[in-house]
């Protein structure tokens, strides 16, 4: 007769990690799932994996490439789960409106015009935490201001 057990726990530790090179000092949370099995005539095994969990910290708005609009940008981050949640804003135009769109992690410009030259910014967020991305366009330049505010 083979008799087995199984059980699964998770354990969150909330501790100070750093990156290297990295400048923010936000703590980071682990999940440690163990599972450990028992076997009949064997000893027991422990199988361990170890997941970063964090909010979004580095936000960056790229290009992305529609042909059907004048152009386009998206909005990623390096969250753990994933950003599931992206706003866009601007301090010098109300977004939506008639010359940009919004569709979930990205903003199309649908005609360019000068009044629309200024910074946006993207909000990306997951269940533990947000982080912002910015861009600065201006209508007949390469845009190359990419950023992220932690």
């Amino acid at each position: 007769m083979l008799v087995s057990s199984h059980f699964m726990i998770t354990i969150t530790v909330i501790s100070y990690f750093y990156r290297s090179g990295a400048e923010d000092t936000r703590p980071l949370s682990w999940r440690v799932d163990v599972d450990s099995i028992a076997v009949a005539g064997c000893q027991e095994v422990t199988l361990a994996t170890c997941t970063v969990i964090n909010p979004p910290q580095l936000v960056t708005v790229t290009p992305f490439n529609d042909p059907s609009y004048a152009e386009v940008f998206q909005c990623e981050a390096d969250a753990n789960p994933p950003a599931t949640d992206f706003t866009w804003h601007s301090k010098h135009v109300t977004i939506p409106n008639d010359a940009i769109e919004i569709k979930g992690n990205k903003l199309y410009f649908l005609k360019l015009s000068s009044d629309l030259n200024g910074v946006y910014f993207c909000n990306a967020s997951n269940m533990y935490g947000a982080g912002v991305g910015s861009l600065f366009w201006h209508q007949g330049k390469k845009t190359e201001d990419y950023h992220s505010e932690l």
